[in-house]
């Protein structure tokens, strides 16, 4: 038998045009918790002659054979080499929402690509292009009577030609978001092997100018918990996740907080929305420092007064400290107390 040399794109056409029409009624069985049942007459098909085609490897410049099986999703893990944020995949994402409903409906057309390894003794299939395709199936494998499976194309390919071939198969069918492209772009320059590199150089490896270089290396600042509130990665383009860095940026670490706690409780469709939101929180009146009135500031402990504070009589932003009894060890205790007070913490 012939084996033709296919790209990646074209693996999962001729899995299409090839595939088995037999269906195989599904009956529904209890959801797992917090899962819905899904409707399905149909589920991924059964294949009864072993398909294989040669993949070129973008690295290594040499073809290996890909066998085309179905496994259980839970065998399954997305590999960490793929820039695409697995923890960002969501079912309210509604280009996610799409895939599941194509899938679930006239089942999975287009494989994944992944290779077998071990973990403590037992095989796993690491998924290095169509992670987002392996993150559907698992959902439908949990509330799917009998189980889904999950086709892939499977075979040896070298760590080296991992990455090339995920970031290939991501921008063929749904490319990342920008902020995605971000953390890979920075996590790429972060490497030890270059760390003396130039960024014009970085820049050509990862097949970018150096302009867009540095606005993803900006973007790449952004916390992941900004990303989340977004029903979907995607809304985020790169003029506007430059513009959202530099509004990030302004934020202090109270205000970071506080804006993680807000966002937390909401899913923003909109990304003018979110901006807002943050907006708002940079906007807000911070504290100022208590204005002393004409009466004194007293610190008292068990021992009686330590410390009186009084406006100066001519000089309105100037204070006048007196101490009493204090000893080199109470400066700490002194300091602290002044500290808390022009936090507006205390009371008189």
């Amino acid at each position: 038998m012939v084996k033709k040399r296919m790209s990646i794109r074209e693996l999962g056409d001729r899995a299409r045009g090839e595939e088995s029409t037999t269906e195989t009624p599904v009956k529904e069985r209890a959801p797992r918790a917090g899962a819905q049942v899904v409707h399905s007459n149909t589920r991924a098909s059964q294949f009864h002659t072993p398909q294989s085609m040669m993949l070129p490897l973008p690295v290594s410049k040499r073809e290996i054979k890909m066998d085309l099986i179905e496994l259980d999703p839970t065998q399954s893990f997305a590999s960490p080499i793929n820039p695409r944020n697995q923890t960002l995949l969501s079912l309210d994402d509604p280009e996610v929402q799409n895939l599941e409903r194509s899938i679930r409906t006239d089942q999975q057309r287009d494989p994944v690509l992944a290779r077998r390894i071990k973990i403590d003794g037992e095989v796993r299939y690491e998924v290095i292009a169509g992670t987002t395709r392996r993150f559907v199936c698992e959902h439908l494998n949990q509330i799917v009577e009998g189980g889904f499976k999950l086709r892939a194309w499977v075979g040896d390919i070298p760590d080296g030609d991992r990455r090339a071939i995920a970031i290939s198969e991501n921008r063929d069918r749904r490319d990342l978001s920008a902020w995605e492209e971000a953390i890979d772009a920075a996590r790429y320059c972060a490497m030890d092997d270059n760390h003396y590199k130039t960024q014009d150089v970085l820049a050509s490896e990862l097949g970018m100018t150096r302009p867009k270089l540095n606005k993803l290396l900006q973007i790449a600042k952004i916390p992941q918990y900004v990303i989340e509130s977004l029903t979907s990665p995607q809304l985020l383009t790169q003029n506007a996740g430059a513009a959202l860095a530099s509004k990030v940026g302004q934020l202090t670490s109270k205000q970071s907080e506080a804006l993680k706690t807000f966002v937390a409780a909401s899913k923003y469709d909109n990304l003018l929305n979110l901006q807002k939101a943050i907006q708002t929180e940079i906007e807000k009146p911070k504290k100022k420092a208590p204005v002393f009135a004409s009466k004194p500031y007293v610190v008292r402990d068990e021992q009686g007064v330590r410390a009186k504070i009084t406006r100066h009589r001519t000089q309105k932003d100037q204070f006048k400290v007196d101490l009493f009894g204090l000893s080199e060890q109470d400066e700490s205790w002194l300091v602290g107390i002044l500290e808390e007070r022009f936090s507006g913490e205390s009371s008189r």
